[in-house]
C-alpha cells in the first residue's frame, strides 16, 4: 500500500489521500508535505498525505472566471469605443487597449468590428512594445558581503 502512494497513485483528484510530488524520480518531495517518495515508501508514518490542502472546487472556480470575463466584456462595452473614438482604429490602439486595459483584440472585435489588416498592425506594435519593455528593465543585484555581511544600502551605523 505504501509503494502505491509513493509510486502508483493516480492524479491528486483522483485520490483522497495522494501527494503532489514534483516529478516522477524518487527523491521528489511532496510540494505539501515535504517527504520523498522513498520517505513515503519506506518511513513509518501513514502513506497518505498528511497536509493535503482542501481543493478547490472547480465549479467554482469556473463560476468565478466567468464572472470576470462577464466584468471585462461589460468594461469594454464602455471604453473600447470611447478609446476607439479618440485614437482611432490602429494596430497601436489595440496595442493599448490590450497592454494598458486588458482587452485583447478578440474582445475588442467583440465590442467594434477590427478590420483584418490591423490585426497585422498590432502585432507589430505589440512586439515593438514587448521590445520597449524589456529595454527598459534594470536587473538590481545585491551584493552580500561587505562590511559587516550587509550591503550598503542596507546598513543602519
Amino acid at each position: 500500500m505504501k509503494a502505491y502512494f509513493a509510486y502508483h497513485t493516480q492524479h491528486i483528484r483522483d485520490n483522497p489521500g495522494a501527494h503532489n510530488f514534483a516529478g516522477p524520480w524518487r527523491d521528489c518531495e511532496c510540494l505539501w508535505c515535504g517527504r520523498s517518495r522513498e520517505l513515503v515508501r519506506w518511513d513509518d508514518l501513514p502513506a497518505q498525505c498528511q497536509k493535503r490542502p482542501e481543493l478547490p472546487d472547480i465549479v467554482e472556480v469556473l463560476d468565478r472566471e466567468v464572472a470576470m470575463f462577464e466584468a471585462l466584456l461589460e468594461k469594454a462595452k464602455t471604453h473600447v469605443p470611447k478609446l476607439v473614438a479618440k485614437l482611432g482604429m490602429s494596430g497601436e490602439t489595440l496595442a493599448v487597449l490590450h497592454h494598458t486595459h486588458g482587452c485583447d483584440p478578440e474582445t475588442v472585435d467583440g465590442v467594434v468590428k477590427v478590420p483584418p489588416p490591423i490585426m497585422a498592425d498590432y502585432h507589430v506594435a505589440m512586439e515593438s512594445e514587448r521590445a520597449r519593455s524589456r529595454a527598459a528593465f534594470t536587473p538590481k543585484t545585491l551584493v552580500v558581503g561587505r562590511g559587516r555581511g550587509l550591503p550598503e544600502m542596507l546598513r543602519t551605523d
